[in-house]
């Protein structure tokens, strides 16, 4: 599926659902819900999105199909994923969902833990009334959206240029980007240690000759994802 993917077809990415919901390797799992969010057609992440809020999948499962929705970025999915987290928001390791919801939604951290707020009745209320900025500054819950801008290749690599500033750069960043565009940021890393100048110069060169891609649109290794 990945190999086809990267060529531009996307047909083998839905049969990932049933393998991730059959097997029970992490491992398996984990990398089936990637593929699945990096490279899912909009058909199969509603698939997902489906069984989620149904109530259906193991608290595995509920961690896998979250974490595919939110990279997709749907805004009207958020409800969906904040639903299935409070559900399962005492078992140990489900903080992981307040991160993905944070991670789609805003460019800091006010809602990337609930234990910052009072309850998590007042966690849902932040989530759902940052949910409602956001629809009424871009018309729509169906905007596709990444740290509660518009989904962009472009924007990504500016904000991945932007991270590098830091302290700390989140290798995530490079993963996503490597997986919208094809380019081999292998140079991020010069044995494993964080190459920061390396990676400057990679994303500035991508920025200068960068292409108006067009806003709002999911790409895997610079094909459109159907």
């Amino acid at each position: 599926a990945l190999a086809k993917a990267k060529r531009g077809d996307f047909s083998g990415i839905p049969a990932l659902i049933e393998l991730a919901a059959g097997d029970t390797h992490p491992t398996n799992r984990r990398l089936c819900a990637e593929l699945l969010g990096d490279a899912g057609p909009a058909s199969a992440v509603d698939a997902i999105a489906g069984r989620l809020s149904s109530g259906e999948p193991s608290f595995e499962l509920t961690l896998a199909w979250s974490s595919v929705l939110m990279r997709r970025g749907r805004l009207s999915d958020v409800p969906i994923v904040l639903a299935a987290f409070e559900q399962v928001a005492e078992i140990r390791d489900a903080d992981i969902l307040a991160v993905h919801i944070s991670e789609c939604l805003e460019s800091g951290y006010d809602l990337a833990d609930p234990q910052d707020h009072r309850s998590f009745a007042h966690y849902r209320h932040a989530v759902l009334a940052r949910c409602a900025e956001l629809a009424d500054r871009y018309g729509s819950d169906e905007v596709l959206l990444d740290a509660g801008e518009r989904l962009s290749v472009n924007g990504l690599a500016r904000r991945t240029l932007e991270r590098l500033r830091e302290p700390y750069f989140p290798c995530e960043l490079r993963r996503r980007f490597e997986c919208a565009t094809g380019i081999d940021c292998s140079s991020f890393y010069n044995r494993r240690a964080f190459n920061p100048m390396a990676a400057t110069a990679l994303l500035e060169d991508f920025l200068k000759g960068a292409t108006a891609h067009e806003d709002g649109v999911r790409c895997f290794f610079g094909h459109r994802i159907p």
